[in-house]
C-alpha cells in the first residue's frame, strides 16, 4: 500500500494527553523597570548562575522573554540584560527567592549580555543567545519499533506501542534513552491502544488475536489476559477507555479485508476490580475505532466509517464508503444517550476543550478537522463544513489540546504541526506563526502519526510526536516560545 495510506487505512491514529500536577506554560512578566543599585549592604554581587537562565523565542512583538529560576542571583539586586547588537539596557529588581523575570527587545540569535548590580559593583557578565523557532524542534531524538501506533507518557517514561513489531517499548524523557526492558509480545498480537489502570497495571487491546493483555509497566511483565466470551467476544479491538471502575474496548468488527467492510460495531464493558466482562454496547455507526473518557461518567465513541482506497496509475487515495459521527455513551448506566453526526469524512479521535465544551477531531480522508459541541451534542462542523488547516493532499493524524486551549494539529504527508487557537479560531496564532516542520530523512518522509503531550514541572520539551515511516520520536519544546 502507498505510503500516504499505509498507516491511516484503518486510522490507527490516537492521541493521548497526560497532564502531571503543577502543569501550565510560561506565564507572563513584567518589562521591569531600569535603575541600579539593589540591595546586598555593600556585597559584590556574584556572577548569575547561566544554567539557571533561559531566554524564550520572542513573540511576534519582537520581545524576548528572559527568566531566571530561585537562586539565579542575590536577592533584590538589579539585573541587567544588555543587547550585544543594539546596545538596548533593561533591568529589573530579582524578587526576594533570587529569580527575575522580564521581557527584552530582540530577535532570534542576538546575545544577551547579563549582570547583577548592587551598590558594591557589578557582577562578571554572562551571555545567552536568543534562540530560534527550530531551536524548538530536535527530530529523530530517540528510535521505536515497527508500525508505531501510540505513544503514552505516564510519569518520566514514555511508552510507545509498536504494532509491526508486536512490542511495548519505552524511553526516558530526561534522557530520550530507551529504559530496558521492552514489552515483547511471542504470539503477533498488533497490539493497538493502551490504558493505563494504575502504576502497576495497563490494558493492551490486540487487534490481530482479539483479546487484551495485561501488563507491569514497572517490569514490563506479561501478568495476565482477558479473552471474550461467546456471548461477548472481541472483534478486532481498537481503543481503549478507562471510566467509573470499568474498561471499555472498541470493537472495529472487521469482516472483509479487499475491499475493507465493518460488521455492526461494539464497545465491549470490562469491571476494573474483577476483569470480567459485564456487558456490551452496540455502536450507531460502522467500525468504532476511538474513545475518550471525559468526566467521571462519559465516554465519546468515534465511530470513523468504512474508508477503502482507491488506485489510478498516478494516484491512491483514501475514500470514505459510509459515514462517521460520535457516540456518546452514559458510563452509570452503559448506554448511548447521543450520536453526534459528522457525515463521510473518516474522523479520527476526539480531543476536549479543556472547559469540556467542544471536542475536536482529525479528518483522514484531508487537510481538515472537524468540531462537536458536547453540551447540545450536535455537529459544529462536519464533512459539509469541516475546518481548514492545510491541503487536500494530506490528511490530518492526529491532534492534541493543551491546558491554554491551543491545538496541535498534524499534518500527515506534509510533515508539519500547526497550531489552532480554539478559543478565538486563529489557525497560526502568535507566536506559533509558522507551522513546525518535523521532517527528518527528506520531505514527506516522515508522517507524524500521534502526539503525547506532557505539561509540568518537566524541564524538557513537552510535545512529543511519534513519526511512523522512519520509526522515530522527534519533539517539541513548546514553552520556549516567549508570550505575547
Amino acid at each position: 500500500m502507498p505510503k500516504q495510506t499505509s498507516h491511516i487505512a484503518f486510522l490507527m491514529i490516537a492521541l493521548l494527553l497526560f497532564t502531571i500536577e503543577g502543569c501550565g506554560s510560561v506565564g507572563g512578566g513584567s518589562d521591569g523597570g531600569g535603575g541600579s543599585g539593589g540591595g546586598g549592604d555593600g556585597v559584590r554581587p556574584s556572577q548569575p548562575i547561566a544554567e539557571r537562565i533561559v531566554a524564550l523565542i520572542p513573540n511576534s512583538r519582537g520581545r524576548s522573554f528572559v527568566r531566571g529560576e530561585a537562586g539565579t542571583v542575590e536577592r533584590f539586586f538589579t539585573v541587567e540584560v544588555t543587547n550585544s547588537r543594539s546596545t538596548l539596557l533593561t533591568a529589573v529588581t530579582a524578587a526576594a527567592d533570587g529569580s527575575f523575570q522580564l521581557f527584552v527587545e530582540a530577535v532570534s540569535g542576538d546575545v544577551l549580555r547579563i549582570a547583577a548590580r548592587a551598590a558594591a559593583g557589578v557582577s562578571p557578565l554572562i551571555t545567552v543567545t536568543v534562540p530560534s523557532p527550530a531551536d524548538a524542534v530536535r527530530t529523530g531524538v530517540a528510535i521505536t519499533g515497527d508500525d508505531p501506533l501510540k505513544i503514552v507518557i505516564s510519569g518520566t517514561t514514555g511508552f510507545v506501542v509498536n504494532s509491526g513489531s508486536h512490542a511495548i517499548t519505552n524511553f526516558d524523557l530526561d534522557s530520550l534513552r530507551a529504559v530496558f526492558p521492552f514489552t515483547v509480545f511471542t504470539n503477533n498480537p498488533s497490539p493497538f491502544d493502551v490504558a493505563f489502570l494504575n502504576e502497576t497495571t495497563v490494558y493492551v487491546s490486540n487487534a490481530a488475536i482479539e483479546n487484551l493483555t495485561l501488563i507491569n509497566p514497572r517490569t514490563s511483565q506479561i501478568v495476565g489476559a482477558i479473552q471474550g466470551t461467546s456471548l461477548v467476544p472481541f472483534r478486532n479491538p481498537r481503543g481503549l477507555a478507562l471510566s467509573n471502575g470499568k474498561l471499555y474496548v472498541a470493537n472495529a468488527n472487521i469482516i472483509g479485508i479487499n475491499p475493507v467492510r465493518h460488521g455492526l460495531g461494539s464497545i465491549t464493558v470490562i469491571e476494573t476490580s474483577t476483569n470480567r466482562i459485564v456487558g456490551s454496547i452496540t455502536t450507531t455507526q460502522l467500525n468504532p475505532q476511538f474513545l475518550t473518557a471525559v468526566g467521571s461518567n462519559r465516554v465519546y465513541v468515534v465511530n470513523t466509517g468504512t474508508l477503502t482506497t482507491t488506485s489510478s496509475l498516478t494516484a491512491t487515495s483514501l475514500e470514505a464508503s459510509t459515514e462517521g459521527g460520535v457516540d456518546v455513551i452514559d458510563t452509570t448506566t452503559d448506554r448511548v444517550i447521543a450520536n453526534i453526526p459528522l457525515g463521510p469524512g473518516g474522523p479520527g479521535r476526539l480531543v476536549v476543550t479543556p472547559d469540556r465544551r467542544r471536542g475536536f477531531l482529525p479528518g483522514a480522508l484531508r487537510g481538515v478537522v472537524f468540531v462537536a459541541d458536547l453540551v447540545a451534542n450536535v455537529p459544529i462542523n462536519d464533512a459539509s463544513n469541516p475546518l481548514s488547516i492545510t491541503g487536500s493532499s494530506t490528511s490530518i493524524s492526529d491532534i492534541e489540546i493543551n491546558a491554554n486551549g491551543l491545538a496541535f494539529i498534524a499534518s500527515f504527508n506534509s510533515d508539519e504541526i500547526f497550531v489552532f487557537d480554539t478559543a478565538n479560531g486563529m489557525l497560526n496564532p502568535p507566536p506559533f506563526v509558522t507551522p513546525f516542520g518535523v521532517e527528518t530523512i527528506q520531505r514527506n518522509e516522515a508522517r507524524e502519526q500521534e502526539f503525547a503531550l506532557c505539561f509540568g514541572t518537566f524541564s524538557g520539551p513537552d510535545l512529543f510526536v511519534l513519526t511512523s515511516l522512519n520509526r522515530s520520536i522527534s519533539t517539541i519544546n513548546t514553552r520556549l516560545f516567549s508570550p505575547e
